[in-house]
């Protein structure tokens, strides 16, 4: 198979050259049963504030009894780690 053969094929899969749309998420959520439906939890995204709005979201929760465990990918707050999880505000290595 060639090149343009795996390119022609990924082409007709999703011929739109930008999608901004969630409409092939929800299809597979949709497929899968929706098990995010079952879930508990809180994404923080975005540009700016993350850090903040994780620490602001934590004491809000540690105020009402509600454990939370946080998880942030790479350079969320120390652009040396590579990942790092804090569970009930320890800090754990990946």
């Amino acid at each position: 198979m060639t090149l343009q053969t795996i390119l022609n094929r990924l082409q007709k899969l999703h011929p739109k050259e930008i999608d901004l749309s969630l409409d092939r998420v929800k299809n597979l959520c949709k497929k899968l049963g929706n098990p995010h439906k079952d879930l508990k939890y809180i994404s923080v995204v975005g540009t700016n504030g993350k850090y903040s709005t994780i620490q602001a979201l934590r004491a809000i929760l540690k105020e009402a009894n509600i454990k939370c465990n946080i998880y942030t990918s790479p350079h969320i707050q120390r652009i040396n780690k590579s990942r790092f999880k804090k569970i009930n505000q320890t800090r754990c290595s990946m």
